[in-house]
């Protein structure tokens, strides 16, 4: 993907569930490829969603991606994407009332863990329609 000045920078996020993509443009304009898009089944009839995004720049020694910009990359990436995929994954019988957004230099699945990688992570609740942080 060629970028020039005028351009916006965006992450292309795509779903093979929908086979359905978006752009997504960030804050900070750090490239970001899409990972993994799980709904994870809950206690009851709740369920979450969890987005990994590959985030490269947020370990990089020049022009690292700080917290603080990652954090309103994250809140675009919630409020843009995952809010209407989890209105679309949602069913009557397993609403999705929480969403966890990983960025990081490596995949990592939800449920595992890696203390090597650089990662920033934000958790929101969704069951009143708007991206809250928890």
């Amino acid at each position: 993907m060629s970028v020039g000045p005028l351009s916006q920078v965006c992450v292309l996020i795509c779903t093979s569930a929908s086979l359905a993509c978006a752009d997504t443009p960030v804050p900070s304009g750090q490239p970001l490829e899409l990972f993994a898009s799980d709904v994870i089944s809950g206690v009851g009839n709740e369920s979450l969603l969890y987005l990994g995004l590959l985030a490269p720049q947020i370990a990089a020694t020049e022009d690292r991606i700080t917290y603080e910009q990652a954090l309103t990359d994250i809140d675009r990436i919630c409020t843009d994407f995952a809010l209407p995929m989890a209105r679309e994954k949602a069913t009557a019988d397993a609403p999705i009332n929480a969403v966890i957004i990983r960025l990081s230099d490596r995949p990592i699945m939800y449920g595992e863990t890696d203390p090597e990688a650089a990662q920033y992570m934000g958790f929101y609740d969704v069951s009143a329609g708007d991206c809250a942080w928890q």
